[in-house]
């Protein structure tokens, strides 16, 4: 994923240079699988990437979308929405800013509880919106 994120601290002058980032996702999805989402950044290390730093605790067990709804056949009829919010510190959303390598990593499970065949189609689709709310401090010049 490109991504360019904002350079807070050059936009903005703040007090106690102090300030929190949440990452707020609504997910729409056809699918007939849960997804779990784990955010991390890589260091390189000589030659190789290095896991450094992992930004959700318990990713098996924080969703990102849930399964659409299924029929008796494990085909998608409606679309599920979930939302998920995460809230980073200054330092985590500074790691998250200045690495040159973020890896999102997801973890697919079936939907329709355990036993069940599924049946993906070309038709299904995941929509994902993403929206970024910055709280801090701000000096003011008049």
């Amino acid at each position: 994923m490109d991504m360019e994120w904002p350079d807070l601290t050059n936009d903005f002058e703040f007090l106690n240079d102090d300030y929190s980032v949440t990452l707020k996702f609504k997910v729409t999805n056809e699918m007939p699988l849960d997804m779990y989402l784990q955010i991390v950044t890589l260091l390189e290390v000589g030659d190789e990437l290095v896991p450094d730093y992992y930004f959700i605790e318990d990713p098996e067990n924080t969703p990102l979308a849930s399964s659409a709804i299924l029929d008796p056949n494990g085909i998608s009829i409606s679309p599920s929405t979930a939302y998920l919010t995460i809230t980073l510190t200054k330092e985590e959303y500074e790691q998250i800013a200045s690495s040159n390598h973020l890896v999102l990593l997801y973890t697919l499970k079936t939907g329709g509880g355990e036993q069940v065949d599924v049946k993906i189609l070309s038709t299904n689709h995941i929509q994902v919106q993403m929206s970024m709310l910055v709280s801090g401090t701000i000096q003011v010049e008049l």
